[in-house]
């Protein structure tokens, strides 16, 4: 069964997507605007750059939580780790171990998950794992990846290298 989930078409199209930000598709609160203005002395003249600026941020961190999860794909398929796209509400990834099935929440920093997603642990047994510390500069969590031998394979300085190497083959589309 592992083996037929895994080589569903909407699988293999996980591996294929290219990953870009997507356009911004909500107005900014100028209320936003004004406090950062009035509270940390952002320029007035520089408004629109700002606001631009921090929909990037969200953007490229939203991508980056997504090719986290294509190198994981990636590098884990030879070690029986199964992305579930879309399959399987709530759950990442999976991998068939000899009592059934793992299954695995991952997060690109340990807070980018909301209360609804922690909820879905609850009294089950969905393990999370986060890459990073979003309160220590440079604290990665990749020594504590739950599987002992993919664990050896990834680190930050090749997942940094991968997201270079994934940009580099492709054409830039913005």
């Amino acid at each position: 069964m592992f083996d037929e989930f895994c080589h569903k078409n909407i699988v293999k199209d996980n591996l294929n997507k290219v990953y870009y930000p997507r356009p911004r598709t909500t107005a900014p609160d100028e209320l936003t605007s004004i406090f950062l203005e009035k509270i940390y002395g952002h320029d007035l003249c520089e408004r629109e750059r700002v606001v631009q600026t921090y929909a990037d941020q969200k953007q490229a961190e939203m991508t980056i939580g997504k090719l986290l999860e294509l190198y994981i794909q990636k590098t884990g398929l030879k070690f029986g780790w199964c992305c579930t796209g879309e399959l399987v509400k709530d759950v990442d990834f999976i991998k068939k171990v000899h009592k059934g099935w793992q299954i695995f929440q991952i997060k690109n920093s340990d807070n980018t998950e909301n209360s609804a997603a922690s909820k879905v642990r609850d009294n089950t047994e969905i393990f999370k794992w986060s890459r990073r510390n979003s309160k220590k500069e440079n604290t990665y969590y990749w020594d504590s990846f739950p599987d002992a031998d993919l664990r050896k394979q990834m680190t930050e300085k090749g997942f940094r290298k991968y997201i270079n190497d994934y940009y580099s083959a492709i054409k830039p589309k913005i």
